[in-house]
């Protein structure tokens, strides 16, 4: 019995610590105030010239434009932009015949909705501010990157228009016998230029700073439109 009550006693220690960190992180981001980029220009220049580059890191917060030269096009609003995120689902109506415990035939129809297309594309984004004309890597993607981002294009197309945007996608076989109702699309991008907030770790690394997940993985990496909070 007091092995059980043991399982018991970890389990709920590895809960509560799982909230503490989360809310930890949480009011990390809560606290901090709006930085700027000239400032944490200057502290690790100094950090470097005391040899503690390599190890100095700082939670930051900041606000600025999107400067990326480099750009990707979205695959449905044809749109150049430093990053997007899309998606298109399909919805069938599937009809199965099958036999009831009496022995007669019966018709079942069922509409389901399934995801057929999902893709993201970008490069690590550039971001300044007024304080500088120059300019942070934020390690967008390099994994651990959270987009909170409004949704930029949403609606429903027929077969025809979704076969206009060239992704040449083989439907698996249970939907391409199916009776297809309609095609769904979203889209979420950020443009160049585009202002942004972000949140995570400043490290130094090849003589730029970096805005990124932090090393324990307990500081996230956000983008987001809105203020972080």
């Amino acid at each position: 019995m007091w092995i059980i009550f043991v399982i018991i006693f970890i389990i709920v220690a590895i809960i509560l610590f799982l909230i503490k960190n989360k809310n930890k992180s949480k009011k990390s981001i809560n606290n901090l105030e709006l930085d700027n980029i000239a400032r944490l220009i200057q502290v690790f220049e100094q950090k470097t010239v005391l040899s503690e580059e390599s190890t100095y890191f700082e939670h930051v917060k900041l606000y600025g434009n999107l400067i990326n030269e480099e750009l990707v096009v979205t695959p449905f609003s044809k749109k150049e932009v430093v990053y997007y995120q899309a998606s298109a689902t399909v919805t069938f109506r599937k009809t199965e015949t099958f036999k009831d415990t009496k022995g007669f035939d019966q018709t079942k129809i069922t509409t389901i909705e399934r995801t057929i297309f999902n893709d993201r594309q970008g490069n690590k984004l550039l971001l300044t501010d007024n304080s500088t004309s120059d300019y942070v890597i934020i390690e967008s993607n390099s994994g651990g990157c959270q987009y909170r981002l409004p949704i930029n294009l949403e609606k429903e197309v027929s077969k025809e228009e979704f076969e206009q945007f060239g992704l040449n996608i083989t439907l698996p076989l249970d939907i391409a016998n199916s009776e297809i109702l309609n095609y769904k699309i979203q889209e979420t991008y950020l443009e160049k230029d585009e202002t942004v907030y972000v949140f995570g770790e400043a490290r130094k690394s090849g003589g730029k700073l970096h805005i990124c997940l932090s090393m324990d993985l307990k500081t996230p990496l956000i983008v987001s439109k809105e203020d972080i909070n």
